[in-house]
This record gives C-alpha cells, structure tokens and sequence, in this order.
C-alpha cells in the first residue's frame, strides 16, 4: 500500500494565546503577522520581542512560522521594509507571504535565503501564474480561491517540481477576487490591501435602479424589493467533508482562515482538520457529523465547500444576515407548554449545556440584529422524546429558530489544549551522566524529536560534587530532579548514570544542572533554524548597500538637482508600487 501524502496543515495565529492553541492542536505551520504591513492590522498581532518568543515556542515543537509582509506598500516605506525583512531573515522565521512584487525584489536583493510564498492577492489562477512565481524565486503559491480543484489538478500537471502550491480549506472568504477589494477604500477610506479592510460585503444595502437622462445625469430611482439586503455577504469556506479529495490532489498545504478569531476558535478548527487528516494518512477516514457540528459551533456564517468544490452562485451567498450561525439546534413549537417552559422540538445530534450560548430569529424577519436574542444557559436543561424544555426570562414566537452559537465545552477544551500540550508536542531527551576523577559530572544529551535529525549534546557541569559525610545521594533523588521538566517542552526518558556513589552536593546544584541541560538543548534546537552570524552580517552589508542606492522618486528628483557636478551614483535601485488602490 503506498504511503498517503498528507499536506501541511497550516493555522492562523493572531495573538501569542492563539498561536499555542493552533500549535498544541496539531498544526504543521503557523502564520502571523507583525505590527506593521500585514493584511490584518486589526489584529492582536505581534511586536518584534513577541515574535521572537512565537518563533521559539513554534520551532520547539516542530512547526513552521510563515509572517505575512502582503499589503501593498508606498515607495516611502520600502527603507521601513528593507530593515524589517532583515529582521525576520535574523530571527529565522520560515517564509514570508507577500503581495507586493516590491517586497519581493527586496527580499531576494537582501534575504536571498529567505522562502517567498505569494499571497492570494497576487491572483496566481493558472499554469502561467504559477511557473512565473517558480521562475522569479518564489517556493509556494497561495491559489486564488476561485480556482477548483480539477483546475488546480490540471495545472500541476504542467508545472516545475519545485514550486508548491497552497489551497484555503477553512473559514471566511472574501467578496472580491482573490482578496483585491477595493470597496472598502472607496467608502471608508480604510484599505483591505494595506490591512484595514472594514468588511463592506457584511453591510446591509438596498439595491436601487438609477433612471437617468440622456447626459447620464440622476432623474429618478426605484427600489427594488428583496427578502434579503446583505448582498454581498458570503457565506464561510468549509472542505471538512471533501478533505480526502484534496490530499488526493497536487496539494501541499490547507490554510485555515481566522487571524481575526479568538484562540478557542483556532484550538477547534484545527483539532478537527488535525484528527481528520491523521484519520485519513491511516486509511480510515470518514466525515463525522459531530466534528461538522463543531466546526459550526465554533464560528459560521453558513458554510459552503467554495469554488474549490464546486459551489456556484447562491451556494456561496449567504444575504440574510452575515454574523455567526452556530449551530442549527431546532425550532420553538410551544413558548409556555411545560410548567412555563419554552419547548423546542430538537434537529441536532447536540445536546446543549450549562453555560451554553443560545440564539433565538424571529420568524418572517429578514435577519436584522433587533430581530435576533440570545442568552446563556444557567443550567443543562430537561430533553424528552426529542423536546427541549427551556426556561427563559423574555417570550420568544413559535417558530422561532434555535441554534447554538457557544460551546463552552468548545471553549473549556481550548483552554486545556493551550495550558496543557499531550505529548506528541513534548521533545524526548535521553541523558548520559558520568564522573570525571574531580567528581565533576560529564553530560551527553541525546535529542530525538521525529522532526528533528538526530542531536548530541555533550559538556561538563560547572560544579563538582563531594564525599559524603553524612546522608549521599541516591540514584533515585539525583534522577528524580532531572526528570522535573515540567513547563518547557522537554520529556526526559532515559537516564543513564555510571554513579560512583557515597556522592553529595546541595540540590540546588542538580536543579541548576537540569536547567543547564534544558537551555543548552534549546538553544541547540533553535540554532538549526537561525541563519549563522556569518549570514546575518552579509545581509546587514547588502541592507548597508541597497539603502545608498535606494531612491523613491521624490527622493530622486531632489538628489539629482543637489548633485551639480557631483559624480552620479551608479545603478540606482529604482523600486515603486501602484499606489492606486490606497
């Protein structure tokens, strides 16, 4: 039986709590963004210090950190750009997603080592697209999700091996192609493509037909009547069902859409997409109706399985109201039936708890939020036969529709999955322990994560132990000390010790010694993704070089009529962007 390629599997991390929840939860990579020139600006987001405490916590456990550098950026900022692409070449940050071809000239000119991956809204859609990227440096293409999967299938077929090709499997999708909204500058003055999108496509409209006269000039207009006036809302991306078809395809990575969501919603989605996927690498996988339940519970405007499946139309429109869903639970057949309790006849195979959130729509409305109440339950409440008995402090209409739209067995379990990582996440550390004649122990550390090739550490502590007078130390205590490792990472399993015995030393010392040990290890770990000293200082000299010649076109005009009779530099970098769409 051959081997299943099972693609990354790649999560959203918009503040630090998010990140450990995406990494805990089984994610393969991570993307994030710093304070400036992200798509997300709204965001939590991280500062430079955060950033390098992100990439610790995610390359200790194996997982990749892709920082996105992908709104379009002015010719004044490309100084700003050159030093920050430096920076995060420096922590050793994985890959950066950009969008500006600006940004990626830089970073080749800079950071020729550092992975480019191209940003949805670069509108990448075809074979061409796709071997251009390959062709000018880029590792991975983010497909714009208009694209289907028999189209991106198609495509594979003509393209070079070394590029990989990226697909959305999960969350909010946007109005316009590829992510290129300009809607939201036009009315608000806020960009989607320099991270500040205001979402638009989520308001209520009114669509009107304009008569006019002859020049073109406004004479009278007529409203349309419509059921629904969010018109360009769109529902939410979810493969979940058809996830065996995508790791069948030309695939390397799935990305869940969220750095907006809150950490238990990253915990959930990918604790699905994870179980799912490993499900499928073992041959045994079908779609579950409970973990579809949880993917709704956690957050849905309506789900859809997008262009990449299929859905056409209405299938990716959801104009009645744009915010959360939850989960459909029934349907309100009897407000006062049951010793003044509220009956709802039950459609889901979830049952709701105690500290549940509910949401009541009104029937024959059309979605607005006064049309709409909610609450949470104090207490679980009473099912029979496939009626729920609620009792709740405001009438609600028969025919009312129920859903869950919080799970807080959801939210406990993220929490639990942030605080407490299983073991799969922990790295194992076998110890060596000797004696030298000075009774200074000798240590060799043996790291053996399965995401890392084989490591050996080996040094000498730098204290030395004594003969005992009274009360040495046993085998066991000394052992007992070293295994305390909890907090970090680190899992030590085998240590082995040629102990001379009859040996003492405060236990301070061996606490220090375990410390030692555990830092050495993770500084060792971190180094392989680091760039060397050496490399660093190369493109601090390149970074030193591209800012003498690099000049934006205000900056150059000046530069030529304070020159005279000066020499002109030699070959100019000339860098600029469509300032357009700002």
């Amino acid at each position: 039986m051959s081997k299943i390629n099972i693609p990354e599997l790649l999560a959203p991390a918009g503040s630090m709590e998010a990140l450990k929840a995406a990494v805990n939860a089984g994610a393969d990579a991570v993307y994030l963004s710093g304070k400036r020139f992200g798509a997300r600006q709204f965001a939590q987001n991280f500062s430079l210090t955060e950033m390098e405490e992100a990439l610790n916590y995610a390359h200790l456990r194996g997982v990749k950190v892709y920082v996105t550098v992908n709104t379009l950026i002015k010719e004044t900022e490309l100084s700003l750009m050159a030093d920050y692409l430096l920076q995060l070449y420096s922590l050793g940050v994985d890959a950066v997603i950009v969008q500006d071809l600006s940004v990626a000239c830089l970073a080749r000119e800079l950071v020729p080592d550092l992975d480019l991956h191209c940003s949805t809204q670069m509108t990448i859609h075809n074979p061409q697209g796709v071997s251009w990227a390959a062709d000018n440096g880029f590792k991975r293409v983010v497909l714009a999700r208009e694209m289907s999967l028999e189209d991106i299938e198609t495509a594979a077929c003509q393209l070079p091996q070394n590029i990989e090709l990226e697909v959305f499997a999960h969350g909010a999708i946007c109005y316009s192609y590829s992510g290129q909204c300009l809607l939201s500058s036009f009315i608000g003055g806020r960009s989607g493509n320099r991270g500040m999108c205001a979402q638009p496509c989520r308001k209520n409209y009114q669509l009107i037909l304009v008569k006019t006269d002859k020049y073109g000039k406004y004479k009278e207009h007529q409203e349309i009547p419509l059921k629904d006036h969010y018109l360009l809302s769109t529902r939410d991306l979810a493969i979940y069902s058809h996830l065996d078809r995508i790791v069948k395809a030309p695939v390397d990575s799935v990305k869940i859409e969220g750095r907006m969501r809150p950490p238990e919603y990253v915990a959930n989605v990918v604790k699905v997409y994870r179980e799912a996927l490993d499900r499928i690498a073992r041959g045994k996988w079908k779609a579950q109706e409970e973990e579809l339940s949880t993917l709704k519970m956690c957050f849905n405007r309506g789900l859809t399985k997008g262009w990449l499946l299929g859905a056409l139309n209405q299938q990716m429109m959801e104009r009645n109201r744009p915010g959360n869903r939850g989960l459909y639970l029934g349907r309100v057949v009897n407000p006062y039936e049951h010793h003044g309790k509220t009956v709802i006849n039950v459609k889901s195979i979830v049952k709701p708890e105690k500290g549940d959130g509910i949401l009541f729509k009104q029937p024959g409305k059309k979605g607005d939020e006064d049309d709409l109440w909610g609450t949470v339950l104090d207490q679980s409440p009473e099912i029979k036969k496939g009626k729920l008995f609620l009792k709740l402090h405001k009438p609600v209409e028969v025919g009312s529709e129920v859903f869950i739209t919080r799970r807080k067995a959801l939210v406990d379990m993220a929490q639990e999955i942030i605080n407490n990582p299983h073991l799969p996440q922990m790295i194992p550390l076998d110890l060596e322990i000797k004696w030298n004649p000075e009774l200074i122990p000798l240590i060799r550390v043996n790291v053996r994560a399965p995401f890392l090739e084989n490591i050996e550490i080996e040094y000498e502590a730098d204290f030395s132990m004594e003969k005992a007078r009274t009360q040495p130390l046993s085998n066991e205590t000394i052992i007992d000390q070293l295994r305390k490792t909890g907090g970090t990472p680190f899992l030590i399993k085998n240590i082995q010790m040629d102990y001379p015995g009859n040996l003492f030393t405060p236990l301070r010392n061996l606490n220090h010694l375990r410390r030692q040990i555990l830092e050495k290890t993770q500084k060792e770990i971190l180094s392989i993704y680091q760039p060397s000293s050496k490399e660093i200082k190369s493109a601090e000299k390149r970074l030193s070089h591209l800012k003498r010649n690099l000049i934006i076109p205000e900056e150059r005009k000046k530069e030529m009529g304070k020159k005279g009779n000066q020499e002109k530099r030699r070959n100019p970098i000339i860098l600029s962007t469509n300032s357009s769409s700002y």
